[in-house]
């Protein structure tokens, strides 16, 4: 009897955690979560979420970048949606979920080989780059390509 009411205590606690919404705890968790929602937005899918990601999580490991997520994304010219506001409380809950799995259990493989770059859309600095051969593309995932320097260099041109 005394088993029973601890084993369903313990499933009422845990469904009680389970349902509260989700926060970031942090700046860097809110900034990753904010780019996770705004660049995969249309792909919904967990390996999209998680490519974008970790170009985000290598800029901040790889020398010559800022050494934070939040200064990565809030590098001029970076991301372009930043003054844009989040409309579907339910997809950003989702991509903080990602974030959280990601910064603080981090067992998930790189898919992007590396990359420090992504681009739904090739602009006019994709596109002279890949023309001139200064880029390769390491991945693909959704609607995103992720492209590493040829060279092998590490930090922005």
């Amino acid at each position: 009897m005394v088993k029973s009411f601890v084993n369903r205590f313990y499933l009422a606690l845990l469904l009680t955690f389970l349902t509260l919404p989700l926060q970031a705890q942090t700046k860097e968790e809110e900034c990753l979560a904010k780019a996770i929602y705004h660049e995969t937005f249309q792909q919904n899918n967990e390996q999209s979420r998680q490519a974008v990601a970790w170009v985000l999580l290598n800029r901040r490991n790889t020398e010559g970048w800022p050494y934070t997520i939040c200064g990565n994304i809030y590098k001029k010219g970076q991301f372009p949606w930043l003054k844009r506001s989040i409309i579907d409380m339910d997809y950003y809950m989702v991509s903080l979920g990602t974030t959280v799995h990601m910064l603080n259990f981090g067992e998930v493989i790189d898919p992007t080989k590396g990359a420090l770059f992504f681009a739904s859309r090739l602009d006019g600095w994709f596109t002279s780059m890949i023309r001139r051969r200064k880029l390769i593309e390491t991945h693909r995932e959704g609607g995103h390509r992720f492209y590493f320097w040829k060279s092998g260099k590490k930090h922005y041109e």
